[in-house]
């Protein structure tokens, strides 16, 4: 299983509606907002590497407020195991 942290910035006031969307999704295992240089902070757990890129671009991505992710594989995680 793959574990990863996906940085995500929204516009000003859209924090709230993007993580309610966010928590939606089974793929996500935790949300929070956070203070800094980006908004919000998700985990997340797929399946493998190839489902990556696909989950990002179809399914954090198109969320409106969303304006700019940046994504941290996990060298380790006990918690995916």
């Amino acid at each position: 299983m793959l574990s990863a942290y996906v940085l995500i910035k929204t516009q000003a006031g859209q924090e709230k509606e993007v993580l309610e969307i966010l928590n939606a999704d089974d793929s996500i295992v935790d949300v929070s907002i956070v203070y800094g240089q980006y908004d919000l902070i998700a985990k997340v757990f797929l399946n493998d590497m190839i489902d990556l890129p696909t989950f990002i671009m179809e399914t954090i991505r198109p969320i409106k407020g969303i304006t700019e992710t940046s994504t941290l594989l996990a060298a380790y995680d006990p918690s995916s195991a």
